[in-house]
Order: C-alpha cells, then sequence, then structure tokens
C-alpha cells in the first residue's frame, strides 16, 4: 500500500471523515484528500503527529515496515526513508508531466491540422459565397425580365387568337398544342413568341392567313400563353391567350367536393381524449371518367387523408356509399386513440385521387379543424358546425 492508502484505512478505521481528521491535524480536508490519492506528501510533522495519534510507527507509513505498532526509529533511518518515499513520488509525477506534454503536443498538431482545414473550409465558403452571388444577379435579372414579361397584358395588341389542342401525354403530364395568333398592328418586323412558364417558342408567318403560328408542348395544367410581340418601330408587349378547356378536362382538383356529416355525438374527455363520436366524409364527384383528346381518363383510386398538427395520421380508400356519392365513415375515437387534444391543435382532411396513368391530385376544397378549448369546429366549404364538443 501507498503512504496515502495507509492514511485513509487510518482515518476510515476510526470512523472519521476527511474533515474531521484534517481538524485533528490542523490542515484542511482538500489536504487530506491530497495525502490519501497520493497527489501530496505530509511533511515530517504531519507523518509524526499521525504515528502518535494512531499508535503507529512513521516507518509503517512510508511503507517500509509491516507492522504498524509504533516504535523508535533513529532520526537518521527515518530521514533516508522519507528521502526514498520522496523520490518515488517525484518519479512518478516526472512520467505523468512527461505523458501530460506529449499528450499537449499531439492536440497541438490536431489543433493546427484543423485549424488548416478550416482555412480551407473558409476559402471554398468564399468561393460559394461568390458563385451564389453571381447566380444571385443571374436571378434578379431574369426576374427582372419575367416581370416585365407578365407585368402587362396587352390582350387588345391581338385582333385574333387561337389555338388547338393536337394530342395529351399524361405519362409526360404534357400536351401539344397548334397556337396562332393575329397582331392588331404588324410591321415588316414583326415577331410573335410564344411563352408557357419557362417554355418558349418563335412563330412563323403565313401571309397567306395573316396569322403567326407554332406547335408547343407544355404542362397539362398551363391555364395561360401569352404571345410576346416586337414590332420593327417599337418594344415589345405581351397578350394572354387563355387556355380554358385543356386543365379542367385534364385536372380534377377543382372538381372534388367534400362534405361532412357527423352521425353520432363526439365526445371529448376532460383529459383531451376523444372517447366516441362518427363522421362520414364523402365526396359527390366519386369518379373523374372522361374521353378526351385521344385518350381515356379513369379514377382508380379515392382516398381520404387526415393530418393532425401536421403530420399525416390516417389514409383511407373511400367507397360507395350512394349511387353518386363514395365516402367512408370516420370513428374519431379510433382516429384519435392515444392522442390528446390540446388548445389551438389543428386537424386537416383532404382527398387524393389516383388514376389510370398514377398521376396523383388533391382536392382543392379541404375540410380544416381547430381545437379551441371545450371543441373541435370542422370549417369545409360544405360544412360549418361543431364536429366536436365536450
Amino acid at each position: 500500500m501507498s503512504t496515502g492508502q495507509r492514511i485513509a484505512l487510518i482515518r476510515k478505521n476510526n470512523n472519521l471523515s476527511q474533515e474531521a481528521f484534517g481538524e485533528m491535524m490542523g490542515v484542511s480536508r482538500q489536504a487530506i484528500s491530497k495525502w490519501e490519492s497520493d497527489t501530496s506528501v505530509p511533511d515530517i510533522d504531519n507523518l509524526v503527529s499521525i504515528a502518535r495519534q494512531f499508535d503507529v510507527s512513521v516507518g509503517w507509513l512510508l511503507g517500509v515496515e509491516e507492522d504498524n505498532k509504533s516504535e523508535s526509529i533513529s532520526p537518521e533511518k527515518f530521514a533516508v526513508e522519507l528521502k526514498k518515499y520522496s523520490l518515488s513520488v517525484s518519479k512518478k509525477y516526472r512520467l505523468i508531466c512527461i505523458l501530460l506534454m506529449i499528450l499537449v503536443g499531439v492536440l497541438s498538431v490536431l489543433c493546427l491540422k484543423l485549424a488548416n482545414d478550416i482555412s480551407s473550409v473558409k476559402d471554398s465558403i468564399v468561393i460559394m459565397d461568390s458563385e451564389i452571388s453571381d447566380l444571385g444577379r443571374r436571378a434578379s435579372a431574369l426576374s427582372n425580365e419575367m416581370s416585365a414579361l407578365y407585368s402587362e397584358d396587352h390582350t387588345n395588341a391581338l385582333a385574333k387568337s387561337e389555338y388547338n389542342i393536337l394530342s395529351v401525354s399524361p405519362e409526360k403530364n404534357t400536351a401539344k398544342i397548334y397556337i396562332a395568333a393575329i397582331p392588331s398592328y404588324s410591321d415588316a418586323g414583326t415577331k410573335v413568341r410564344f411563352i408557357a412558364d419557362d417554355i418558349s417558342v418563335d412563330s412563323s408567318f403565313s401571309e397567306e392567313s395573316g396569322r403567326y403560328s407554332a406547335v408547343m408542348e407544355i404542362p397539362m395544367d398551363t391555364e395561360i400563353i401569352y404571345a410576346r410581340i416586337t414590332n420593327a418601330d417599337s418594344e415589345w408587349v405581351n397578350a394572354a391567350v387563355y387556355l380554358n378547356e385543356l386543365k379542367r378536362n385534364t385536372d380534377p382538383s377543382s372538381q372534388i367536393n367534400l362534405f361532412a356529416e357527423q352521425i353520432q355525438p363526439v365526445v371529448i374527455n376532460d383529459d383531451g381524449t376523444v372517447s366516441e363520436g362518427k363522421v362520414i366524409f364523402s365526396t359527390d364527384t366519386p369518379s373523374f371518367n372522361k374521353d378526351v383528346y385521344g385518350i381515356s381518363l379513369r379514377t382508380e383510386k379515392t382516398e381520404l387523408l387526415c393530418y393532425y398538427n401536421g403530420k399525416l395520421i390516417m389514409q383511407r380508400e373511400m367507397t360507395e356509399i350512394h349511387e353518386s356519392d363514395i365516402g367512408i365513415t370516420l370513428d374519431l375515437s379510433e382516429l384519435f386513440a392515444g392522442k390528446v387534444l390540446r388548445q389551438w391543435d389543428s386537424v386537416y382532411f383532404t382527398v387524393k385521387l389516383t388514376d389510370n396513368y398514377d398521376r396523383v391530385f388533391y382536392s382543392d376544397e379541404s375540410a380544416s379543424c381547430v381545437v379551441h378549448s371545450d371543441t373541435l369546429t370542422l370549417y369545409p366549404a360544405q360544412a360549418n358546425r361543431d364536429l366536436l364538443r365536450r
């Protein structure tokens, strides 16, 4: 055992705390802790005091005697043994210092490498920032150009416009159309460019009909095509050509109506849990079946989705409930099982339709709910009532 372990053994055998032992020796508790952990060495006076008060020998405390009984030891022998003990402690802490110096050296190298890496990252960030700024300037210029393009609609700049849908491709969600325009004024330098979102096509001019025409492939949900007219003696102007039928015939989103009907009183308990209640959600457009533009569009699946505080918690297929309606009956105690409704929680219902080309549409109309202190109030277009009330 080390001297510190022997001192700790004496203290514990006498049921003394470090603080009490320190008071007996005239030192602090921290000094006793350092002795026992061999962090520091008691001086000669402290060693003699411990030996006398607890009837042990100084030699035993220093680890040079096995017998812990107090007996005389010559001053010369005591000095020699104390010096040996001090040297052993000194060697131990010298080794610890060397190890710490090595550790500091390794950490210094790592910090230097990290500093170099950080410097490289900073350089990369500066380069990226420059590139982003450049992209920002380009985007700003493009935005200004697009704003100018769409800021004014000089529909009266066209004497006539017409279009014809040639074909549609649900797989690509695009339509090919023929579009033609006759400007109200034109000269030898007149040019017409048709633009739909980020798609633009230059037109060709027919002297026989006076039309500027082009064939374009555009997204199926396109509702407006702009004709950009440039004359030799004037700046360009824009005129809108409205495609009224394309989206209406190929996109059912705006045609899905959602209804809600409570068929069983709903109970919200004091702890915010829902214990009972049923509601029927239905739509009067169960199918979107059309033969248009040489293709057949069919509804494959209609589903009701429920979001609770922005998270999807339910997705169930709606089935036929009337001749012209399909729907689903929801048990709200089951829907909200394990959930506690709190003030201003939100619940959102919407219809998801999938067609035979795996295109997915969501109803423009939805039913949203907000939890108040004692009520979950439903706000769809087709209903406005307290849905849940304690």
